[in-house]
């Protein structure tokens, strides 16, 4: 049996396992990115006209593909954004990897936002905002910063051609410009999967084998020794456990906590961070603990249970 394992291992084609990865797992992302955008899109209590800021579009430039046609441009312009002094926006703001529609002579084009710098801040006096335009939404009593900022969309050709049409037929140049969401979460993970190879343990991930010492139990750990405490049952225990023997292992490990809705499971991710948190100062290594989500609601949600268990076990700490 080992050695049909050694066999299958030295005739392993690590590329080509590498590739059927990549294509199975990249569709994935794209069709969970767009059910994002939808959902983002339709759940979000923010009204179409927040969403939409006006650019004022100046430089094009056309940009070709991997099959060399001029199919895509990336066009500049600037926007401007006011805030008041207590950090409330007064205009809808968009940043970087940002999805927008731009909608040209009743016609729609998706574009992504790949350059957002901020070029000028200019503060207005409390007597100035009482005669702007957006005297109406602030307070007499406070200062108001206007925001521009350089603005890069890659758009498509025919959309960039539509802009340019648009100038010369109209004297304004401004656009309004349709915030849908913000990919950036997606195009790390996608990105994550492309650059897998840099990963020291790809091999493990792209072709398991039982005897692989990253999936083994780590060194030391025993179920027998696993005592439940701060109300974690023996399943939870056992993880937190593991964590633990993991953090004290020179040979890294995976190990995967799986189970349906309303287990724990959250739950005992804190206790591993607590657990985590309170052998950090005793083995002296400056290191940080790294939690990751697929979304920024799971985060926050994460976050909340570390800090009902941080209440639950007494736990010090200070904020910041």
């Amino acid at each position: 049996m080992a050695n049909h394992t050694n066999h299958n291992v030295e005739n392993f084609n690590v590329e080509q396992a590498l590739r059927a990865y990549q294509e199975c797992l990249v569709p994935l992302h794209y069709h969970e990115l767009w059910s994002e955008i939808v959902n983002d899109f339709k759940n979000v209590d923010v009204t179409l006209n927040q969403r939409t800021t006006d650019i004022n579009f100046q430089q094009f430039y056309n940009k070709q593909t991997l099959d060399e046609e001029e199919d895509s441009a990336l066009i500049f312009g600037t926007n401007r954004v006011t805030f008041a002094d207590n950090y409330n926006a007064l205009s809808r703001n968009i940043g970087l990897f940002d999805l927008v529609l731009i909608e040209i002579n009743h016609k729609t084009y998706f574009g992504m936002i790949v350059h957002a710098e901020q070029t000028k801040v200019k503060v207005a006096s409390r007597e100035e905002c009482l005669n702007n335009n957006y005297a109406s939404n602030t307070n007499s009593n406070e200062l108001q910063f206007d925001l521009h900022t350089t603005i890069g969309i890659y758009v498509s050709r025919e959309c960039s051609d539509a802009i340019q049409n648009y100038r010369k037929e109209n004297k304004d140049k401004k656009l309004p410009i349709i915030k849908l969401s913000n990919i950036t979460s997606s195009r790390r993970m996608i990105s994550a999967i492309h650059n897998i190879h840099e990963w020291p343990q790809y091999r493990s991930l792209l072709k398991p084998m039982t005897e692989d010492l990253y999936f083994q139990l780590p060194q030391g750990y025993d179920p027998v020794n696993v005592i439940p405490e701060y109300g974690f049952n023996k399943s939870q225990s056992e993880a937190i456990a593991i964590a633990e023997y993991m953090f004290d292992d020179l040979q890294e490990h995976l190990h995967m906590v799986h189970g349906p809705p309303g287990t724990g499971k959250s739950r005992t991710i804190a206790g591993i961070v607590l657990k985590l948190l309170r052998k950090l100062p005793e083995s002296g290594r400056k290191e940080k603990i790294l939690l990751c989500a697929p979304s920024n609601n799971a985060c926050d949600e994460l976050c909340r249970r570390i800090l009902d268990e941080i209440k639950k076990q007494d736990f010090p700490y200070r904020r910041g």
